[in-house]
Parts: structure tokens; C-alpha cells; sequence
């Protein structure tokens, strides 16, 4: 008899009820949904199944659920036995034998649906002494359109940012305030309204549920201006309407900082009697085939800036890479950097400058590259490149090089 009877759902966590009981005479093969062959349970491949799901089709409001009733039917003269059956949202494993003329009966209840035309595919096998059968149908479900929805719109120090494929310019060291202004847009009360932003996590809200029509603002929250690489906010609601439908909205806007150093000029040699060392190891003048772990320090040193440079700012910035040369077409993302302008470039006993870049993430070798202006958040064909990205001298490349692998001592 039944030795387990388990019910799951695959579409969404939910419960799903399933029961397994005596049927009465077998009926008439039903396929369900989407018009699909019927197979006689005589031709091969099924043998002595027939089985049966009920009503013909189903079609649900949004997050609703169905109902199908399935049966089972042996109509051999010698029983069959270790049944599987598989449904979305019942699955049986009946380990025999199911005598001749017996039948087992399902009732599964499925959903809760949130998208349209679902199509399932229902199958049972089983075997005999000496075969193995299968029988599949089809199970098609139509969800209605969803009833609640929801609006968003953010702000930025009570200005709307615009579109957000245009950067908003702002000043670095400085703050803005993020509000998002959240609005009913249907017909039914949302409730459990929750707003959270990609950078900056939750945002707070002054209640939790809205009336059809009714708005409100959420917020506000600190945006600091501190890179200088173009930097995208999604905020995004979720909230629910009386039936328990989730729904939601979101709105983007991107900004960047604008670095309040001078640029420096495009001079050949913007810096002078420039060496690379790793920690206290061997001095080179080539960011090229360092050997580099994780903690170590690399130090950039410079005896002199060109002429009108002296306020600029300089950075060392360590990317991660795939390759052990640049290749244009390969994205890279960048994992620590270290930058200065001005006196802030002064090495500590006052001759020179140097800059000191702590590795990380030394698991593969990395891309360091001595840049002027603050280091973009990424190079590559979706972020952009040093010395062709931005013109005048912004963002341009000093010196770059890949590190080779290194052991860590033992």
C-alpha cells in the first residue's frame, strides 16, 4: 500500500494538500490545459496504466490556486507495482503491487501562482515482472493579471535626478540625502511596505501600509560622495495587497564625484626617478613580474614632480585579472587602492614622494597600475579605460604591470 505520500511545491512556498483514497470506476482519459495527444493506455510504452487528471483546464486569479484530481487505474489482469508519480505539487511513491482493477486517487491542490500559462507536465511509471511503463499528460494553468502595484520614485536632495543613464556630478567629501517617495497605484490596500537601496540597505518609512491613491516618503538616507568612477543607486519596494500578492517597483540613478585636485598635466614625465619596491624586497623601476601576497606592501616611490603637477593627485590602484598580460576585451574590477595629492604625497622623512598600496586577495596575480586622478571602479569594455575615457588628463596610466605568482613562505 501507500508507503509515503509527500506533497511539494515547486512554484512558490506555499502549502500544497494532497489526499489518497479509494476511487470509483475509471473514466476517461483527460488531458488538461494546452490541447496535447491523448495515448490510449493500451498502446505501448504504458501498458496496464490509465490514468486520468481533472477539470480539463484551469484558470486562477493572480496568486491563486487549482485543484486537479489525478487517478491512477491497473487494468491488467496481474498486478504492477513500484509507482512513482510526479506533480508539481504532489509526488507518490506506492510500492506495491496494485491489484488488478485498483485504483489510486490523488487530490493537489497547486499555487500559489504569480505568472501566467503555467504548463506542467504530470508523469506516472510503473512496472511488472517483466516491463517498465510510463504515461505522461500535460497540465496547463492560466493566471490572471495581478490586481495591486506599486510606484517609486527617488530624489536627491529633494531634486529629481533625471534619467539615470546621465551621471549626477558632485563634489567629493560631501553628502546628499536619498528619499524615495512610495504610492499606491491600485485598486486594494498594500501592506508590509519595505524600501531598501543596492548601496545603502534599508531605507525607513514612516508606517507600513497604503491606501489606494495614498503616497508617502521613505527616507531620508546619507549618500556620501566618495568615488570618483560613476556609481549606481537601485531602490527598490516590495509590499503585498489583500489577497497576499507581492508586488513591487524600483528607480535608479547613477552619480560620480567630482575630484576637487587639479589635473594633472599630460606631461611625458609627470614623475621623476620613479622605484618600485615590495616591502623591504629588491628595488625595480617596473610595476611588471612582482612577487606579491596578500598583506605585503607595494611602494611607489618618485623623487620629483613635472612642473604645475605638484597639486595633482596620483594613485595606485590593484585589479583583479584573468590574464597575465591587459587585454582590452577581459573586465577588470578593482580590489584595493591607494591615492594622494599634493604634500599628501610626501614621504615620511620629507625627500620624495612615495605611495603604499597594501595587496589583497594575492590568491592569483593581480594588475597594478600607477594612474593620475582617483582609479576607476573597473577597467573594461562596460567601465572604461585609462588615458581614453575621460580627456584631460583625468584618468591617465603612469605605469602598469601584472604581478607573477608568489608562495607564501612555509
Amino acid at each position: 500500500m501507500v508507503r509515503a505520500l509527500a506533497c511539494l511545491l515547486t512554484c512558490l512556498p506555499a502549502l500544497a494538500v494532497c489526499a489518497a483514497s479509494p476511487a470509483g470506476a475509471d473514466g476517461p482519459d483527460v488531458t488538461v490545459g494546452q490541447p496535447v495527444p491523448v495515448v490510449d493506455a493500451a498502446q505501448p510504452g504504458e501498458g496496464p496504466l490509465a490514468v486520468t487528471i481533472s477539470p480539463d483546464r484551469a484558470t486562477v486569479p493572480y496568486f491563486g490556486k487549482a485543484t486537479f484530481d489525478v487517478t491512477i487505474t491497473n487494468t491488467a489482469t496481474t498486478g504492477v507495482g513500484l509507482f512513482r508519480i510526479d506533480m508539481p505539487a504532489c509526488s507518490l511513491w506506492e510500492e506495491g503491487p496494485l491489484r488488478p482493477g485498483a485504483t489510486i486517487a490523488l487530490r493537489c491542490e497547486m499555487g500559489p501562482f504569480d505568472q501566467s500559462n503555467r504548463q506542467y507536465e504530470v508523469s506516472v511509471s510503473a512496472t511488472d515482472f517483466w516491463s517498465r511503463f510510463l504515461v505522461r499528460r500535460t497540465v496547463a494553468i492560466t493566471v490572471g493579471p495581478p490586481t495591486s502595484s506599486v510606484a517609486l520614485q527617488q530624489y536627491l536632495d529633494g531634486v529629481d535626478p533625471g534619467a539615470p543613464e546621465v551621471p549626477n556630478a558632485h563634489p567629493l567629501g560631501t553628502a546628499l540625502s536619498l528619499t524615495a517617495v512610495v504610492t499606491n497605484t491600485g485598486p486594494d490596500r498594500l501592506h508590509d511596505i519595505a524600501v531598501a537601496d543596492n548601496e545603502l540597505g534599508a531605507i525607513p518609512c514612516p508606517q507600513s501600509a497604503l491606501e489606494p491613491g495614498a503616497s508617502m516618503v521613505c527616507g531620508p538616507s546619507r549618500v556620501a560622495i566618495d568615488r570618483v568612477d560613476v556609481v549606481i543607486e537601485i531602490t527598490a519596494v516590495t509590499a503585498y495587497g489583500t489577497d497576499g500578492a507581492p508586488v513591487g517597483a524600483g528607480d535608479a540613478l547613477r552619480w560620480r564625484g567630482l575630484d576637487p585636485t587639479p589635473p594633472c598635466p599630460a606631461a611625458p614625465d609627470l614623475l621623476r626617478g620613479v622605484t618600485v619596491q615590495v616591502d623591504a624586497g629588491p628595488i625595480t623601476d617596473r610595476l611588471a613580474g612582482l612577487r606579491v601576497l596578500s598583506g605585503n606592501n607595494v611602494i611607489v616611490r618618485w623623487s620629483a614632480m613635472a612642473p604645475g603637477a605638484e597639486g595633482c593627485r596620483i594613485s595606485l590602484a590593484q585589479y583583479d585579472t584573468p590574464w597575465r598580460t591587459f587585454r582590452p576585451d577581459v573586465e577588470q574590477h578593482l580590489i584595493a587602492a591607494a591615492s594622494c595629492a599634493g604634500a599628501g604625497c610626501r614621504s615620511a622623512d620629507g625627500v620624495g614622494y612615495e605611495l603604499r598600496l597594501s595587496a589583497r586577495g594575492m590568491d592569483r596575480p593581480a594588475q597594478f597600475d600607477l594612474v593620475t586622478g582617483t582609479p576607476l571602479a573597473g577597467v573594461g569594455p562596460s567601465s572604461g579605460y585609462y588615458s581614453a575615457w575621460l580627456s584631460g588628463g583625468t584618468h591617465r596610466l603612469i605605469m602598469a604591470g601584472t604581478s607573477v605568482e608568489a608562495t607564501a613562505p612555509r
